[in-house]
């Protein structure tokens, strides 16, 4: 049997779980005073089950990742778990995996991805050219305009009014 053979549906139960309720950009994270940026995936979830399902579907991809308690701030508030992957090399792994799959996320990551392998083949001390800065800026309209854009996906529905 080959040993990849889980890996796909753990991909794509991923990729679903990342789509609905999780998130795929680049987080401004302060250093020194100044901003440094970071890729980030991140999924919240208040169900333990989903916690531990989604803690082991990664592990079993080997794609590193943290997890934050975060209890409800208010009364009736239900406590989160917050499933992190962060980082240049962490983020680009995850992608490169899940990136068949995506379906909501595709062009987020798509350029997330792009972002990182210019970081990555750019010397880091450098700061950002305004090659890397204009992918940030279209991943935030990215999120922005999503909503608005059109699916023309394999089937086209007719709405009835």
């Amino acid at each position: 049997m080959d040993k990849n053979a889980g890996k796909t549906e753990l991909a794509i139960w991923l990729a679903a779980f990342i789509d609905a309720d999780g998130m795929v950009g680049i987080h401004k994270q302060p250093n020194n005073g100044n901003g440094q940026l970071c890729p980030r995936i991140v999924i919240s979830t208040a169900c333990e089950k989903t916690r531990d399902f989604l803690g082991d579907a990664f592990a079993a991809l080997e794609i590193g990742h943290y997890i934050t308690h975060r209890r409800g701030q208010k009364a009736g508030w239900m406590d989160t778990w917050v499933i992190v992957i962060a980082g240049m090399k962490r983020c680009k792994k995850t992608i490169e995996t899940l990136l068949p799959y995506f379906v909501t996320k595709e062009e987020e990551a798509r350029l997330v991805l792009q972002f990182i392998e210019e970081r990555l083949s750019y010397p880091m001390r450098r700061g950002y050219t305004p090659g890397q800065l204009a992918i940030v800026e279209r991943i935030k309209d990215t999120k922005l305009n999503r909503n608005f854009s059109s699916y023309a996906g394999p089937t086209k529905v007719k709405l009835v009014q």
